[in-house]
């Protein structure tokens, strides 16, 4: 891991008991809960966002991919748990399958 840094953040009281709750849990201290659930969050929103683009057709899924730091079955597997439905028709792949076969 990288340098560590010292921020200040201000919580409601209900999450620092959470917090507290989870790190008592995980046998860690309040601070590793912390940096797990901010990473994980972090993860999250890179996963988000790489849908949202993929859906919005402004990446292709293996730009997605990249951008949410997983391969591309993964990134497949993200969409699906999502309920993402693909708009590639069956006509899509004979196109495509007729132009493989031509090269």
């Amino acid at each position: 891991m990288s340098k560590l840094v010292t921020i200040g953040v201000r919580i409601p009281e209900e999450i620092l008991k959470e917090l507290e709750e989870s790190a008592k849990e995980e046998k860690v201290d309040k601070s590793t809960v912390i940096r797990q659930f901010i990473l994980e969050g972090l993860r999250e929103y890179k996963r988000e966002k790489a849908a949202r683009l993929y859906k919005e057709r402004r990446v292709s899924i293996d730009g997605a991919a990249e951008l949410a730091g997983l391969t591309v079955r993964e990134m497949v597997d993200y969409l699906i748990r999502k309920g993402y439905r693909s708009s590639y028709s069956y006509e899509d792949l004979e196109k495509e399958m007729e132009l493989f076969r031509k090269s």
